[in-house]
């Protein structure tokens, strides 16, 4: 699969927007996490979902990303990882 840099330009501004802040508290506010849960998000993005998931589960718990955009910043991920 191949992905745009435009794309991912586009996808980065919306995350950041308030919609997609609304949209990433709409999705914590329906999930049921437990501190010593293991989680995948799959087509994660730059991560912003799994910095909120994170913090979710503490310690104790494990999260992933995965992501099939070549052009996807993970420089998130060095504040989330645990492993």
């Amino acid at each position: 699969m191949e992905f745009s840099d435009d794309i991912g330009k586009l996808q980065r501004l919306m995350a950041a927007s308030s919609a997609g802040i609304a949209r990433r508290q709409a999705i914590m506010d329906n999930l049921v996490i437990k501190a010593d849960d293991k989680i995948i998000d799959i087509g994660c993005g730059g991560g912003y979902l799994l910095e909120l998931l994170a913090k979710s589960i503490g310690t104790k718990g494990r999260i992933y990303g995965l992501d099939p955009s070549e052009e996807t910043d993970f420089s998130g991920q060095i504040k989330v990882r645990r492993d």
